[in-house]
């Protein structure tokens, strides 16, 4: 008489925003929708900073962002496991906003990032924290600025660099160019960066 040995069940799966972007991106490839949800929950706030950034209007950026969440979907064939995701979507993203950049380009356009006048006696009339607020946009203003003289290669280093702290060696991956190249356009971009800057910053 043979004996009947009971098949322990295997645990289930972790809930998905709590596994790793790889393991969600492998979904995606399968055609599970909720995991990329899982995905743009976590990277859609840096996703719009760096696109616009990069293309030095917000609101342009977060319509590239958007943008960039659909062609995730519809190229996710093409993600190889082995890929880091983040490499995967800043690669896609800094594509769509290089696709913008030569669109105005061939325009002979460039958006105005200058801020429209502040109305100064509603800031006066506010609380302190207002003049505060005021400051500081001010700031990110003169810093879009002048990020816009920077040379679009030496920008898209210095934004993958510092704002999305990649390492070189994911630079290099999203960029096509070699870590000791970009060091280089990190150096001359931050150089070029800070001559824009006002003076009195």
């Amino acid at each position: 008489m043979g004996v009947k040995l009971a098949l322990a069940k295997p645990p289930d799966p972790a809930p998905l925003h709590e596994r790793a972007d790889e393991d969600l991106m492998t979904l995606v490839r399968a055609g599970v929708a909720p995991a990329l949800r899982v995905l743009a929950d976590r990277y859609m706030q840096n996703l719009v900073r760096f696109c616009g950034k990069l293309v030095v209007d917000a609101a342009i950026g977060q319509e590239i962002a958007q943008q960039a969440w659909l062609q995730v979907w519809a190229h996710r064939a093409s993600y190889q496991s082995k890929d880091r995701f983040r490499v995967f979507l800043f690669t896609v993203a800094r594509n769509l906003c290089r696709n913008e950049l030569r669109r105005r380009a061939r325009l002979g356009t460039w958006i105005d990032t200058r801020a429209p006048e502040e109305r100064v006696a509603k800031v006066a009339e506010d609380a302190p924290e207002a003049l505060d607020a005021l400051l500081l946009r001010e700031r990110r203003r003169e810093l879009l600025s002048a990020l816009g003289a920077v040379p679009e290669p030496q920008r898209e280093a210095l934004l993958l660099r510092f704002d999305e702290e990649l390492d070189y060696e994911d630079m290099a991956a999203v960029l096509g160019e070699s870590p000791s190249t970009l060091r280089s356009r990190v150096y001359y971009g931050l150089r070029a960066l800070r001559e824009a800057m006002p003076r009195d910053s």
